[in-house]
């Protein structure tokens, strides 16, 4: 009667717990049950594409949340959904209850998808001796609704959850209910549903009891997966036959173990023969019984020798161990045999009709050689390169000149990450400063220039390695033959996971690939030349661009030049008065290319026009000037340098001109007298 500590307990029967227990107590069968906090959770019942990591047979996301949500697809064909909704518990206290509370607005089915007969049996379930237990239930609904779970504890206290659930009318989902009815072979009897899922499992006592389609049912693969959550459609196999010493009705937590027992398994074509039965030498029990069972069972008769679940192993190896051609079951009954769809998963038994007084007694075990054979992990790697390539393309706001000495900083915003478990980087990962460069000294120099090229390589590398496979041949007449068959199954599943790896690692390329199709930079003008400010506008100084993947292309940036209108008021020395007779103005612009003031013509394209008011104006024919505005203003560009001369060509009749003194000229660049005006655009101008 010593107490077992929790730590003990959990490590030995109950690792498949989201949550290690905090106490125990020996049931009725001789096994710890553990106890613990409890815990409830209702949620989405996963289709069984769905791969989860977690060993448990719970899902932790549930038991820990509350409000979680789900949306299901209209049945294909149908104006309603199929709604699959999995609750769980752990650690239940003995006397406890657990109900599944749905609207009146839906209705339950069955496993085959009729209308649930009794609902009570699938929204009720009372706790006793039990650590864990998950179930699954179908629920056709047309509308939104909200499903509520309520454990109740022996003391009346309770816990509450809810799950919401929205109908997705834009989306379908196959019909998720098994085939039925199917014609039965002569020799023995056949299921009338061929396939399912395991539907519910309770961990009682130590070890877990399983539900197939809402019947209790029987793993016989020892240490396969066996649960609803994530569960595959499993298919009728073959009809197998168990003694009535074998299967007692009504005893499901007995059954399991003497269906899990290497004797039964044997009785089931599950489980090889082991060479040691048929050695002349005479080893112990325990020695035999660890030559055909799990860890996980050696752990209960080691641990636990006066248990239901050791005794019946114990008896079923001591049967074994004194000779299978002695072994003949009395009559009992037929044995629907049930296999996964997915690697991994136990074999499933139902148990069928009993065996009729014409049905001879399932006949003695005789050896059949089998081999096992195992497939160990493969890892596949994938890795690309992409290229990113900016060129910079900095024009004039007004007049689209390309601009010189801009000084700009360009800079990947995201520089690393990961993508479907492979990570990626980007080099140089520090920003790069660039200026613009390039005009020519001809006649295109503000058609050149402007331009400044950065550029960066990313890399990307991924790994992906699979589960390792393992399965049985058999049976074959020889150990030749199982061992030739089992290296060329195993030599399959290695070139299957060899190929999974890749497509894996195809997948995540692939995904990283569209990902990083595009990269955001900044691209920012921190440098402004002389003659121009900085743009806030569109494609203006401080941008973020996004840059295609292998390529180099040109990224416009505007800046706003400096300009200024000029206007000419022409009066009488003497008299203040504005001159009615015309003068005649032409105004030099500064070229640098040919280093000389140049008049109107060619690049020149202003001139001085007399206005409706009588003053006159320096005007501007350029294609860019498109408003009065534009065409009344003078542009400061890198080929003008912002200096403008306007001379007086001939005085209004009547006047003279008013001459410079050709003795005094004056300084250069300063007003030489009346007769030329210099003008040029600074920043305070």
């Amino acid at each position: 009667e010593e107490e077992i500590p929790a730590a003990v307990v959990g490590a030995e029967l109950y690792t498949d717990l989201p949550n290690a227990p905090i106490g125990s107590y020996i049931g009725s069968e001789g096994l710890p049950v553990a106890t613990g906090e409890t815990k409830i959770g209702i949620s989405e019942w996963p289709e069984s594409q769905l791969e989860e990591t977690s060993g448990s047979y719970l899902t932790a996301a549930a038991l820990d949340n509350d409000g979680l949500t789900m949306a299901a697809p209209l049945l294909d064909g149908a104006d309603y959904a199929i709604v699959p909704i999995m609750v769980q518990v752990e650690y239940p206290a003995d006397g406890s209850t657990l109900d599944l509370v749905l609207p009146d607005s839906v209705t339950l089915l069955d496993y085959y998808g009729a209308p649930a007969a009794d609902a009570e049996s699938l929204l009720h379930s009372e706790y006793s001796e039990t650590s864990a237990a998950v179930l699954g239930v179908y629920v056709q609904a047309d509308a939104n609704f909200t499903a509520q779970l309520v454990y109740t504890a022996p003391d009346g206290s309770t816990l509450t959850k809810t799950l919401n659930v929205t109908i997705d009318r834009n989306a379908t989902a196959e019909y998720p209910f098994p085939d039925s009815e199917i014609a039965a072979f002569a020799e023995r009897p056949t299921p009338a549903v061929t396939s399912g899922k395991i539907t519910k499992v309770a961990k009682v006592n130590g070890t877990w009891l399983i539900w197939f389609n809402g019947e209790p049912a029987y793993c016989c693969t020892p240490g396969a997966d066996g649960q609803p959550k994530n569960c595959p459609t499993y298919t009728y196999v073959n009809t197998s036959m168990v003694g009535a010493d074998q299967y007692v009705p009504g005893d499901h937590y007995g059954n399991q173990y003497r269906i899990w027992g290497g004797l039964t398994q044997l009785s089931l074509g599950m489980q090889e023969l082991p060479p040691v039965a048929l050695s002349a030498e005479a080893p112990s029990l325990l020695d035999f019984c660890r030559t055909i069972y799990t860890n996980a069972q050696m752990q209960i008769i080691e641990n636990y020798p006066d248990s239901t679940a050791a005794k019946i192993l114990i008896g079923s190896a001591q049967t074994l161990l004194e000779g299978t051609d002695a072994y003949a079951s009395a009559r009992g009954y037929y044995t629907y045999i049930y296999q996964p769809g997915r690697a991994g998963w136990q074999t499933v038994a139902v148990i069928g009709p009993e065996i009729s007084d014409d049905e001879p007694n399932p006949k003695p075990i005789v050896q059949e050689i089998y081999a096992n054979w195992e497939a160990p992990a493969q890892t596949a790697s994938g890795s690309f390169d992409f290229d990113y390539g900016i060129i910079t393309n900095k024009v004039q706001l007004k007049t689209t000149e390309k601009v010189d000495g801009a000084t700009i900083e360009i800079e990947p915003i995201t520089k690393s990450g990961t993508i479907d478990g492979g990570t990626w980087n980007i080099s140089p990962a520090d920003k790069q400063s660039v200026t613009t460069a390039g005009h020519t000294n001809d006649d295109n120099f503000q058609n050149n220039g402007g331009a400044a090229s950065a550029s960066w390589t990313l890399h990307y590398s991924v790994s992906k390695t699979t589960d390792s496979r393992n399965g049985r041949v058999g049976p074959y007449t020889t150990q030749d033959e199982a061992d030739a068959a089992a290296d060329s199954a195993r030599d399959a599943a290695i070139a299957e996971l060899q190929g999974e790896a890749q497509r894996m690692v195809d997948n995540a390329v692939a995904s990283a690939k569209a990902e990083l199709a595009n990269v955001k930079f900044r691209y920012e003008e921190v440098g402004v030349p002389y003659g121009f400010e900085m743009y806030w506008g569109s494609n203006g100084s401080n941008q973020t661009i996004s840059v295609p993947a292998n390529s180099n292309n040109a990224y416009l940036m505007k800046n706003d030049e400096w300009s200024l209108q000029v206007n000419i008021k022409k009066t009488d020395s003497e008299t203040g008065n504005q001159i009615a007779a015309d003068a005649q103005y032409e105004i030099f612009q500064w070229d640098t290319v040919t280093g000389k003031y140049q008049p109107t013509g060619g690049y020149n394209t202003y001139s001085v026009q007399r206005q409706g008011d009588g003053s006159y104006a320096v005007i501007n024919s350029a294609a860019y000037a498109t408003t009065d505005s534009m065409r009344h203003t003078l542009y400061y560009t890198q080929r003008n340098a912002g200096k403008f001369i306007i001379v007086e060509t001939k005085a209004p009749t009547g006047y003279f001109g008013d001459w410079t003194d050709i003795n005094h000229p004056g300084m250069a660049n300063t007003p030489l007298g009346k007769r030329g005006y210099y003008i040029e655009i600074t920043e305070d101008s």
